[in-house]
């Protein structure tokens, strides 16, 4: 009994030395590595700068890293950090503008239209920027797409050009849903133009011929029936003058 004990805590102490292992050697080379930078940051001091140095322009922000894992965000400067260890990612923070390429969609009224549009957005947290989508300038464009199919498909085609800005708030409100873990504020989708085939081009100029000819027959048709009332009404009115003037004659 008391060697299988033996045995079990044996094992026991085995697997935790093992598990243990990895991380003692990371730990060691995670600490030499911070050495080494120190190290380099030193050597650096003599020639009147205080290591690796990274400059953040106006319009971008920094997101420092170490060892892969999230520090900080850093605002426009200058900061010095530890080559060996760390990093610092630039990341814009200025509005984007992203042409989204010509769709052929169908509207719904089964129509087929050529859609071009434009996508705007900023950044404003740096961070779900980069950890919490793979590439989100890809990303977005890829969205918009997908969106604009969506809902230029609940709409018909005479919705496309007298409702252009319902259905552009429609599609912005739907990117913003989508893309607010992406980090992306102040984003918005606009079409830019709606392109029929040229056989759909002649039908929709001819029914709009046909439809202007039959308000001009009706408009013509209201302004004789005016015409007739005007003149029935100033023949009765001669006519009850000229009574008037035969009675009191005679």
């Amino acid at each position: 009994m008391m060697e299988l004990e033996d045995n079990i805590l044996t094992n026991s102490y085995r697997n935790l030395e093992i598990q243990d292992a990895p991380n003692c050697i990371t730990s060691i080379y995670n600490n030499l590595s911070i050495m080494g930078g120190n190290c380099i940051s030193c050597v650096c001091i003599p020639f009147l700068c205080c290591g690796p140095i990274k400059v953040i322009p106006q319009g971008y922000k920094g997101v420092m890293t170490e060892f892969g894992i999230f520090m900080k965000v850093l605002s426009p400067g200058r900061y010095n950090y530890n080559i060996c260890t760390q990093e610092i990612i630039l990341v814009s923070t200025k509005t984007k503008v992203i042409p989204i390429s010509t769709q052929k969609i169908m509207t719904g009224d089964n129509l087929s239209v050529t859609i071009d549009a434009v996508c705007f957005f900023n950044i404003s947290n740096v961070k779900g920027a980069l950890f919490n989508v793979e590439n989100y300038t890809e990303s977005i464009e890829n969205l918009s797409k997908t969106v604009l199919r969506t809902v230029v498909g609940e709409n018909d085609l005479q919705s496309l050009f007298s409702d252009r800005s319902v259905i552009n708030t429609r599609l912005s409100s739907l990117m913003v849903e989508r893309t607010r873990e992406w980090g992306v504020d102040n984003i918005t989708v606009d079409i830019k133009d709606v392109s029929i085939p040229s056989d759909l081009q002649r039908v929709m100029a001819k029914t709009a011929e046909v439809k202007q000819d039959s308000m001009s027959k009706v408009i013509a048709a209201e302004g004789e029936k005016k015409a007739v009332e005007i003149l029935s009404r100033d023949s009765t009115v001669d006519i009850k003058y000229t009574q008037i003037i035969f009675y009191t004659i005679f």
